[in-house]
């Protein structure tokens, strides 16, 4: 497992600084006290050397308690500090006391200075490795002059003390590298460890070690608990099947044995049952691994459940969707996979064409058609309602919408289409094409007869105009001199016979005019603007009013009723609908007209209300056409062309008129005018 260790941040530290040390630095209190007594039995059971002589042996047993006891109280820099520098003075009293320069207790020195280039800062060893030579120089000076003991050696002290100098230079300097190459490589082993607990323990990914002979759990991260919802502590020591993380045995000894073989299975996708029993969908990638000589798997995974799920949908709309979709490489057209509605427009089954490209089953006309389209698809990243010609399996041409859209798959660009076949719809597109050449070629020819029928009916006009006035004012006329000149002449009879031929000359003539208002109407060219029919009723009441002094008549018009229309049809318009009005109620003993406008159904209405004799509404569908009259000429006079040359001016502005009436009770004439288009027509 990966080995922890403690990360000392502060620049003033002097003690062990990882675990090996603190190890290190407790065995060396544990046994420095148990040489030392063991040597002090020694000395006196072997040796009749007094005791004296030895006690810095003893002081040496007291600094390493003493460094022990501060170990157990958790204050290892200290006993560090104990420990070398105490043992450093406690040799050096031995040797003071003991031989000198000749001492044996000289020897240990380097073991002191390799312990301080363990357990302290290069620094400290340093300095414990150049107080060794000058505390020597001191001894070597003191018995060269005599101011200290001189015990039998066999070379001067100053030699001794070069000798013994060079040997603790040597052996501090490679005890120092040795140290420090250890230590270097130590402290990078636990830097690597470090970055890989701290990217263990906060990895997005679920994490987990475990052993590959029996799938004991050995460590998780976070993630992991946040994936099945187990805690740490819960994990650490229980097998993976116990956890949820495999479903069978069968399928954790499968997966082990293949990855003991391969060393490595990536994007693997299996199921987990979380700590609450819900099955969730993961992709591991498992990499094997060696942990103190045994094999152990190093498991990567993610939770794939709502991607799979999403995934699961898009294929059930994929498949059963009514238009033709498919899934292909943009480079070259591979088919990745077809719908079955594909299937049926194009032809291929979907195993016959996934596989194949767009070029090789002949899906386009030419390799350019399919250039062009994806040049387009290149620029706008998606292209839609794409009209091009495809080739069914059969031969068959299809005219197709397409609708497609780039998206990236492992680092692939691909393409998700859908095929909308119009075929049908352009043949009636086509069919309706030619129909409606057709009607135009017709209209051209029904316009050319229409035009020629209206010269034909200007020219009847024209006839009518000058061929027929000219006999009827030549009757009217005689008939009138007749009468002047040969009246007494005659008796009663004759003179009632001379006025019933003037009569029916002057109603000739105004028939006459009335058809041909009535024939302008039909080819008069319309120009719209706004137009006040209140003004016009006002002005046209107002005339007949002059024209028919003792005729009382009560008249209400609404004021500002505007309508959008030619303003020489809708006062025509107007003139037959008030004539009409006055005409019929002139026999009332109150005559009441009333012109206004009302909203039926959102629609502006106008309308022209009297309060004449009325008729029966059974007879409604003749009151608008031509030469049709409701009542008797000796009742009321007339041609029956004035509600005729209403509905046709109503109808020439896309309007509708109708009447509501009962005999007796008067009537009310209704009409709109349409809504104009944008060029006034």
């Amino acid at each position: 497992m990966v080995e922890k260790m403690e990360i000392d941040h502060n620049p003033g530290h002097t003690g062990p600084r990882d675990d090996n040390a603190q190890r290190l630095l407790g065995l060396f209190v544990a046994l420095v006290p148990a040489v030392g007594i063991v040597y002090l039995v020694a000395v006196v059971a072997l040796s009749e050397e007094p005791m004296l002589r030895n006690v810095g042996v003893f002081a040496t047993v007291c600094v390493a308690l003493g460094a022990l006891a501060l170990l157990r109280n958790k204050r290892s820099a200290g006993a560090a500090q104990v420990l070398v520098w105490g043992s450093w003075l406690s040799l050096h009293l031995q040797i003071f006391i003991s031989n000198g320069l000749a001492s044996r207790s000289l020897m240990a020195l380097p073991i002191v200075i390799m312990m301080a280039a363990w357990l302290l800062p290069p620094r400290s060893a340093i300095a414990l490795s150049v107080a060794t030579v000058l505390s020597g120089l001191v001894l070597a000076l003191g018995e060269q002059a005599g101011l200290l003991p001189l015990y039998d050696a066999p070379s001067p002290p100053l030699l001794v003390w070069l000798a013994s100098s060079t040997y603790i230079v040597l052996a501090s300097a490679l005890a120092y590298y040795i140290f420090r190459g250890f230590r270097l490589r130590h402290e990078a082993l636990r830097r690597s460890e470090e970055k890989f607990s701290v990217a263990f323990r906060s990895g997005p990914m679920a994490m987990s070690i475990t052993r590959l002979s029996d799938g004991c759990c050995l460590d998780i991260n976070d993630a992991f608990v946040g994936l099945l919802g187990w805690r740490r502590e819960e994990v650490i020591g229980r097998n993976a099947l116990e956890i949820g993380k495999w479903l069978a045995a069968e399928d954790r000894q499968a997966w082990a044995r293949e990855l003991s073989q391969s060393g490595r299975i990536a994007n693997r996708e299996s199921r987990c049952r979380t700590r609450s029993g819900v099955l969730r969908d993961v992709q591991m990638t498992s990499v094997l691994i060696e942990l103190d000589g045994e094999p152990c798997a190093l498991v990567l995974a993610s939770d794939i459940t709502e991607r799979k799920r999403a995934g699961e949908k898009f294929a059930k709309v994929f498949h059963a969707s009514p238009e033709a979709i498919t899934i292909s490489r943009l480079r070259d057209g591979l088919y990745l996979d077809v719908n079955e509605a594909f299937v049926e427009q194009i032809g291929w089954l979907r195993e016959e064409v996934i596989g194949l490209t767009e070029n090789d089953i002949g899906l386009w006309p030419s390799k350019a058609d399919r250039q062009r389209w994806v040049a387009q698809l290149r620029q706008q990243g998606r292209v839609k309602s794409y009209e091009a010609s495809l080739n069914a399996r059969n031969g068959k041409r299809h005219t197709v919408l397409i609708s497609a859209e780039l998206f990236d798959l492992e680092g692939e660009q691909c393409v998700i289409g859908m095929l909308y076949d119009i075929t049908e719809q352009e043949a009636t597109r086509k069919e309706i094409r030619q129909l409606n050449s057709e009607l135009e070629k017709r209209v051209q020819e029904r316009t050319a007869e229409l035009q020629s029928a209206n010269k034909e009916l200007e020219s009847f006009a024209y006839s009518i105009s000058h061929d027929l006035r000219a006999p009827l004012r030549g009757i009217d006329g005689f008939s009138h001199l007749l009468a002047d000149e040969f009246g007494e002449r005659l008796d009663a009879q004759g003179r009632g016979y001379l006025e019933r031929v003037r009569r029916a000359a002057q109603q000739m003539g105004t028939l006459i005019d009335d058809i041909l208002d009535l024939s302008r109407i039909s080819l008069q060219e319309m120009r719209r603007m706004e137009v006040n029919l209140s003004q016009i009723a006002a002005e046209m009441i107002e005339e007949r009013t002059r024209t028919e002094l003792g005729h009382r008549i009560e008249v209400i018009i609404a004021p500002e009723c505007t309508a959008f229309g030619d303003p020489q049809l809708l006062r025509v318009l107007m003139q037959n609908l008030l004539e009409n009005a006055w005409k019929y109620s002139s026999k009332e003993a109150s005559p009441k007209i009333e012109f206004g406008r009302e909203t039926l159904d959102g629609e502006t209405v106008f309308f022209v209300r009297d309060n004449g004799v009325g008729f029966d509404m059974e007879y409604a569908d003749r009151l608008f056409a031509p030469f049709q009259r409701l009542h008797k000429p000796e009742e009321f006079e007339g041609t029956g062309i004035g509600l005729a040359t209403v509905a046709r001016i109503v109808r020439r502005h896309g309007g509708r008129v109708w009447a509501e009436s009962e005999p007796g009770k008067g009537a009310t004439l209704r009409f709109t005018l349409g809504v104009p288009s944008e060029n006034g027509q």
